[in-house]
């Protein structure tokens, strides 16, 4: 499936190895050992694939290799060729039996026939689109390697990963003014919830999802407030600082760590009228 990366704003493309609890799914690259350090919420998936042909890529992959090309571009072509000369060699066995080569003019007319049905039509035609495709097949497949060598310098894959982190901020309505979310309280869809630099809006869920969020580094959590609303908490199940006078909570993530936070906002009392 396709997904959005909200952290590094990009689109990736991996395969769907699980799913689990609360609609998050778990995704690998096919050039990937291992499935992906963090979870995938639904609301960040673009699209899916309905249709897959397995091995596909393996066999494509295959052909590019000295072997492969042997066996996928060298060989048919080599039949193409030997089917042709097959064909031509029957057709001047039956000329040889149809015309009478005493005469110049007779050859003549044999040479134009063969190469009217058989060297123009059959030859090029049939062998260069076979040849073209299997080059452009093998030009532009790639491999994922540990290494690989350019002028002058090595590239090589490191021997681990820095893992990065889940933030799941749900935003409600703290109806009892106590500052924690108790049932029966009602999420908020449609605000804009920041963490540093980046901005998230709260589904129907009442949840903002930042996913693949780098690890030791202070984070800043806060919110857009709407109309005559007043933040009455921020908590997270981490440890952290909450400024009630600013309305942000600062905190950090370990490695691979997900973290649940809550936004409690009330709403102000209209003033009576006089």
């Amino acid at each position: 499936m396709a997904f959005k990366d909200a952290a590094k704003g990009q689109t990736v493309t991996h395969r769907i190895v699980g799913v689990e609890d609360g609609g998050f799914y778990q995704t690998k690259g096919d050039a990937n050992e291992e499935a992906d350090f963090t979870l995938v919420p639904k609301e960040n998936v673009i699209g899916k694939a309905d249709v897959g042909i397995r091995g596909i890529g393996k066999l494509l992959a295959v052909a590019k290799t000295q072997n492969g090309f042997l066996a996928f571009a060298i060989f048919p072509a080599l039949l193409v060729v030997i089917f042709e000369a097959a064909s031509i060699l029957k057709e001047i066995r039956k000329g040889k039996r149809s015309f009478d080569f005493a005469g110049d003019l007779r050859q003549v007319q044999i040479l134009k026939h063969l190469y009217h049905h058989y060297g123009k039509p059959m030859g090029l035609s049939a062998l260069l689109p076979i040849l073209a495709t299997l080059l452009i097949v093998g030009s532009t497949w790639a491999f994922s390697e540990d290494s690989e060598t350019s002028t002058g310098n090595i590239f090589a894959a490191a021997e681990s990963f820095t893992q990065t982190g889940n933030i799941i901020v749900t935003k409600y309505s703290d109806i009892n003014n106590i500052g924690q979310k108790d049932d029966g309280e009602p999420v908020l869809e449609g605000w804009d919830i920041n963490l540093s630099a980046s901005t998230l809006t709260t589904g129907q869920n009442g949840q903002a999802t930042f996913v693949n969020v780098e690890p030791n580094q202070q984070l800043t959590l806060s919110e857009n407030l709407q109309g005559n609303w007043l933040q009455t908490n921020i908590s997270c199940d981490t440890a952290g600082v909450y400024d009630s006078a600013n309305d942000f909570f600062q905190f950090s993530l370990a490695p691979g760590q997900t973290v649940n936070c809550f936004i409690g906002n009330q709403q102000e009392s209209a003033e009576p009228s006089e």
